[in-house]
């Protein structure tokens, strides 16, 4: 048995040194013929090199790669740093010579001449079905096989090109999928001749006959070292999998036998509090929405009571939507238990089939009222085997449910009691920020109960409102009755409290709006409403400083909506039709009111939330917690101390924030996927193709900036790109953007209608795989129109 310093990958000196040292050893993967050569026999001798590469590699095609001494070593990585060279005739001796002299340039641009850098001649893979990459651990040391890969050449991925990814849990107890078993065999093979666990990168390439072939081994020198045991990573899978089987299974009063989770399908989680949120953003998510409020919204407007079901449960740090909860809840109540289970297996199917649908499934899954495409769409539901009898009580269940939605006096109701939330904030006494942590607490669990009985209770209905309408709308345009144009003029009609924020803002960078004034207006908003470590906007200057503030206001012109009356005539015909209660008018006139009144009602109930969360970060201070001590609470910690003295809080929130910060961290090691179907997607995780939800029908190409807290100023006329974005992240448009991009999101999400209103292109839910590539391309080509999107340049 080689010992560690004998193991032929105990140190790295250069690419071809490592390729030739494994040529000789690899059983379960083979090298291509390789010819070595350095800088200095290429000055001194470069015929004989050609002659040479004619006579080892006899009329075939070759690849001549750089392997400089600074590349591919224990410390340095430079993937990608220099130029490699494909498709040469080894007979062509001046195609030989120009690709050395380019690799030979790349050294010397990249500040790496050397005379002893080498370049390697290898035979080129031919009839290659699959290519890519594979880290033997996770980025952050985390024990997973990555596999980024393609199925069209062998260039795509490492190009930073589209390509699929997949992480496999390395685990004795997983078995791997077939596609890629005989490769893990051939990496746990390399991976054995390495020293200790030093985690590896290697290219591969697998040949139509199955044949795998090693292209590169390097270390992986920006996977991090953790003390966490892989044992403990596999017992922590272990509980989440059994976790995963007692919430799948039947529960009475629901229809479907089994369920899955997704990170999108209701409320979007992942673009609320995030992919990973901390503990008390999840928990005060929780609070006032997504544990009973969410479900007593919809039971009220007519759909199935699924009393109890909490619609966010976390696995690991990651929160999932319950989709079985979800998908009850958006059956109107008149629908048959029988018929309901139908439809259950009809939707859940469906999302299996189609798991990027899942932060559409109000659009393309789901029928959660009823519009005028309802006859083409239940063509679906006749092909799945339902009757036409099922059909045609689903279509009365939908029509009666819809047209008593359809109607502004909900809407004003609603309004109204957010208004008297508002009122009740203003009328609880000040508290100095030296006040008794008791005192704080109190004012904190208050306002929480206050939020969910006048706020995000009534917030959760105008957003069914808000969705309604906002998918009548779409099937109009789905129909042909209105055209794109139309479409979106009529959403740039729209005069949300973002338009307001852009106009306001202007009045203040000119000098006609008070600071104080401003920030009594919109001073409580903060990126991430949820999360206590995130400053307000009257905490922080950097959200509006701009060294030329010019350039940062807005001319926020709304032109009043008027369809033609043609449009009119056949709009309200087909309604009648339709048997919708509404003519053209009336039922703009609802959307529009319905839209403004979603986003508005939010900004008020986050008002309350967030002088909540304030009250509990002046109860941590004057106790000596930060607030990213607190941000490892959750409400049951905050609420379990009341009337309880200080020496007691401080004893039972130093005991909560020790377990949840190494519940945290261990669970920071896990790689867990958008959508969880069964028990093998804890082990196996790959990543669905997503389909992005382009805003505007607009056209453009510009830079990108990757948005962080030391970059704000630097946004004005790029394209912007942050994982997800709430209505906190109003300042954004501020800056004149050109474009928007984000990971998560749906097509009727806040930054969606945002968008949508002051007519900016974006992507909203760009989704894993393309999110990636963006982080490291430079500028992008974007088709909103056409939703399409093209990278134009790599970072690196």
């Amino acid at each position: 048995m080689l010992s560690e310093q004998g193991k032929p990958l105990s140190e790295f000196i250069s690419k071809a040194s490592t390729l030739q040292k494994l040529s000789k050893l690899l059983k379960k993967s083979s090298i291509e013929k390789l010819f070595v050569f350095t800088h200095r026999e290429w000055i001194l001798q470069s015929q004989e090199v050609i002659d040479t590469i004619k006579k080892i590699f006899t009329e075939e095609t070759i690849i001549i790669r750089s392997s400089a001494l600074s590349e591919d070593t224990i410390n340095t990585s430079n993937a990608g740093s220099f130029t490699s060279v494909l498709h040469i005739d080894s007979k062509d001796a001046d195609s030989i010579k120009i690709a050395i002299n380019d690799i030979l340039a790349s050294y010397r641009k990249k500040g790496a001449e050397n005379f002893d850098n080498p370049i390697l001649v290898q035979s080129q893979t031919l009839n290659v079905e699959m290519s890519g990459t594979i880290l033997t651990r996770d980025y952050n040391g985390a024990p997973y096989y990555v596999i980024n890969y393609s199925e069209d050449d062998t260039t795509s991925v490492t190009s930073g090109q589209h390509s699929k990814c997949v992480k496999i849990l390395k685990s004795e107890n997983v078995i791997i999928p077939n596609e890629f078993s005989r490769l893990i065999e051939a990496i746990k093979e390399i991976e054995g001749m390495a020293s200790g666990r030093m985690p590896l990168d290697i290219e591969f390439g697998i040949k139509h006959t199955g044949d795998i072939i090693t292209f590169q081994v390097r270390p992986l020198v920006a996977s991090a070292k953790t003390s966490i045991k892989d044992s403990t990573i596999f017992a922590r899978i272990n509980n989440l999998k059994h976790k995963f089987i007692a919430l799948s299974k039947r529960r009475k009063h629901l229809a479907g036998e089994i369920t899955y989770f997704g990170d999108m399908p209701d409320w979007n989680p992942a673009e609320i509090i995030g992919n990973s949120p901390h503990i008390l953003a999840a928990s005060l998510y929780d609070e006032i929405i997504t544990n009973r409020v969410w479900h007593e919204a919809r039971t009220s407007q007519g759909y199935i009571d699924v009393n109890p079901a909490k619609l966010v449960l976390q696995f690991g740090n990651k929160p999932y939507v319950d989709v079985r909860s979800t998908f009850n809840s958006f059956v109107p109540a008149s629908i048959p238990k029988q018929l309901r289970e139908k439809m259950l297996r009809f939707y859940l199917n469906k999302l299996k089939v189609n798991p990027q649908l899942q932060d559409k499934v109000e659009f393309e899954i789901l029928f959660t009222c009823y519009d005028i495409s309802f006859n083409k769409r239940s063509k679906e539901l006749q092909k799945a085997g339902f009757s036409e009898k099922e059909i045609k009580t689903i279509k009365a269940a939908l029509l009666d449910l819809t047209n008593n939605l359809l109607t502004s006096n909900t809407i004003t109701r609603d309004l109204q009691a957010n208004e008297e939330l508002d009122k009740y904030r203003k009328s609880l006494s000040y508290l100095p920020k030296d006040s008794p942590p008791q005192q704080h607490i109190d004012r904190a669990i208050d306002l929480l109960r206050i939020c969910k009985e006048k706020g995000t209770l009534q917030f959760s209905r105008l957003a069914r409102l808000a969705f309604t309408g906002k998918t009548i709308l779409k099937s109009l345009e789905g129909e042909g009755l209105i055209d794109s144009k139309t479409y979106y003029f009529f959403l740039e009609s729209i005069n949300t409290v973002a338009s307001q924020f852009a106009i306001d803002l202007t009045r203040f960078y000119q000098g006609k709006l008070h600071k104080n004034t401003f920030m009594g207006k919109y001073g409580h908003l903060r990126p991430g409403t949820y999360d206590i470590t995130v400053p307000r906007y009257d905490m922080s200057d950097d959200y509006f400083s701009s060294s030329d503030e010019k350039e940062n206001t807005q001319t926020i012109k709304k032109q009043e909506f008027v369809l033609e009356p043609s449009i009119y005539r056949q709009v309200s015909k087909i309604l009648k039709e339709h048997q919708l209660t509404v003519n053209a008018q009336e039922l703009f006139e609802f959307i529009h009111k319905a839209i403004e009144a979603r986003e508005y009602s939010k900004f008020l109930f986050s008002r309350c939330l967030s002088e909540a969360i304030e009250s509990i970060a002046h109860a941590g201070a004057s106790l000596g917690f930060s607030r990213d001590d607190l941000a490892n609470l959750d409400t049951d910690a905050i609420k379990a101390v009341t009337g309880k003295d200080s020496e007691y809080i401080i004893k039972h929130w130093n005991n909560c924030i020790r377990q949840n910060k190494l519940k945290y961290e261990l669970n920071s090691f896990l790689s867990l996927p958008p959508v969880i179907f069964s028990e093998s997607d804890f082990e196996i995780i790959s990543y669905y193709e997503s389909r992005p939800n382009y805003i505007t029908n607009k056209k453009i190409q510009g830079k990108i900036i990757l948005l962080d807290e030391g970059n704000q100023d630097e946004i004005t006329g790029k394209i912007v790109v942050l994982e997800s974005a709430d209505p906190g992240h109003d300042w954004i448009f501020t800056k004149n953007p050109m474009a928007l991009i984000t990971k998560y999101g749906g097509p009727a999400s806040h930054m969606a209608i945002r968008c949508a209103e002051l007519g900016l292109p974006a992507i909203i839910g760009a989704g894993e795989m393309l999110y990636d590539i963006f982080l490291n391309t430079r500028s992008v080509a974007l088709d909103c129109e056409n939703g399409r999107v093209e990278p134009k340049g790599k970072l690196h």
